[in-house]
């Protein structure tokens, strides 16, 4: 059910990426480097088409050191020091050990197993294309913390609390997610926003967006 509401469902991407967008635009004012900000904004754009590329395996008819290339090779960085989110975490072995399965009696073939392997195609097409979004804010903030001189290291997990960690979770995670649908990001989600609140930058953000709200109410 969580799936068909978000990565397998295409309506869900682009709030998405505005709901990421909003929320790491509040996390990063917290950010004490001059210019942090501004160069996520900058950033943005590539790091949406890189992303994209990169998980459907592509970059390589880019030249190294090109604009295309660079978001790649950068996302292909900050995914291997670990600031990728993989949409839902990461499967059980019994996962993905059916799936294992089912891919091989694919190889059967008849009518059945081709219709449903063009369902796969098309399902994992719209899962990059989620997950490219799903990352692309991550990616830019990667890009910011890295040129504020910030070790890859800690420009990875900078970039993965940016906003809800799908690969996080606690003992009870998978039983309350069970019993409330979303619950994790949820949590996720408010745990963050307290610990942003600290930051005297932040509430200036906060208050900002709040007389945005009184205004455009005050004019509808």
């Amino acid at each position: 059910m969580a799936k068909l509401a978000t990565s397998l469902n295409p309506d869900f991407m682009i709030p998405n990426l505005i709901r990421d967008f909003g929320e790491a635009m509040l996390n990063l004012s917290a950010q004490e480097q001059q210019g942090f900000v501004r160069n996520f904004v900058k950033h943005l754009p590539g790091a949406m088409k890189g992303s994209m590329q990169a998980l459907a395996g592509g970059g390589g008819n880019h030249p190294p050191g090109s604009p295309p290339r660079r978001y790649i090779d950068a996302f292909n960085e900050f995914d291997k020091a670990g600031g990728r989110i993989r949409f839902f975490g990461i499967d059980e072995p019994d996962q993905v050990e059916r799936s294992a399965e089912r891919k091989l009696k694919r190889l059967d073939g008849g009518p059945v197993n081709t219709i449903k392997d063009i369902a796969d195609k098309a399902a994992k097409a719209i899962e990059i294309a989620g997950g490219g979004l799903e990352n692309a804010t991550r990616l830019a903030a990667y890009m910011a913390a890295r040129d504020a001189g910030m070790s890859i290291d800690d420009s990875a997990m900078l970039a993965r609390n940016l906003t809800v960690d799908f690969n996080k979770k606690g003992e009870l995670g998978g039983a309350i997610s069970a019993l409330y649908m979303f619950a994790n990001a949820g949590i996720q989600g408010q745990a963050r926003m307290v610990k942003a609140l600290g930051s005297s930058r932040v509430w200036a953000a906060v208050g900002a967006l709040a007389a945005a709200a009184a205004l455009s109410a005050s004019f509808s």
